[in-house]
């Protein structure tokens, strides 16, 4: 099946394959193919069937083989594992008498990785454009804390692999004040930050983007 949108050699996208007519219905993959590459000649030439996920006839992650072209208008071929964005939050708790700043980590198996790695709350978005809930969810699930979305300050996003991945991550931090009681209470999921030799960008990153807010 062949799906094409556009004429001409420069505007012209075709979707070749047995999933062209899902491909063609999934609105976050339109609205990333929109701001992504309206202004190349895009031609999916395979979806990897096993690498492919739908949910309510939206994609949620697949390869890609693809032929484009370059700003010579030569024709290169790539691989892109689209994936939908996800979230990440640098979480502090504040002990409210020390002041003494302790981070939620999560240590999370990563076998591309071959280790473990200790890394911030995070998350995949599963409903479209719903990140503040995302993050409180995910706060919720991976550190057992009940926050609210009002709580959460937005740091930016980030594409942390742009030359394999079109995936976004949406970076909040979060600061709060208990008590040392409730902090032990904590005890696993919270570490002062410096020295642990985190290998995770997506936690550096944070962790730099905290660290200027925090002092302007």
């Amino acid at each position: 099946m062949e799906v094409k949108v556009g004429d001409g050699v420069e505007s012209g996208f075709i979707i070749v394959g047995d999933n062209a007519g899902n491909l063609s219905k999934s609105q976050r993959f339109w609205r990333w193919f929109d701001n992504t590459y309206s202004s190349r000649s895009i031609k999916i030439r395979r979806i990897e069937e096993k690498w492919s996920w739908w949910r309510n006839k939206e994609l949620i992650f697949a390869l890609f083989y693809i032929t484009y072209l370059d700003e010579e208008k030569k024709e290169r071929s790539s691989v892109v594992f689209y994936r939908s964005d996800a979230i990440a939050v640098f979480l502090v708790l504040k002990d409210r008498y020390t002041k003494k700043k302790h981070v939620a980590l999560v240590e999370q198996i990563r076998v591309p990785a071959g280790q473990q790695l200790l890394e911030i709350p995070a998350g995949s978005v599963e409903r479209e454009d719903d990140f503040l809930q995302t993050a409180v969810r995910e706060i919720k699930e991976e550190v057992t804390l009940e926050i609210t979305s009002q709580d959460l300050k937005f740091m930016g996003q980030y594409f942390l692999s742009p030359g394999a991945c079109n995936e976004k991550i949406i970076l909040y931090y979060c600061e709060l004040e208990f008590t040392g009681q409730e902090i032990e209470s904590l005890q696993g999921r919270l570490a002062v930050f410096e020295g642990l030799g985190i290998r995770d960008a997506k936690t550096m990153l944070a962790y730099g983007l905290y660290l200027r807010q925090a002092f302007r």
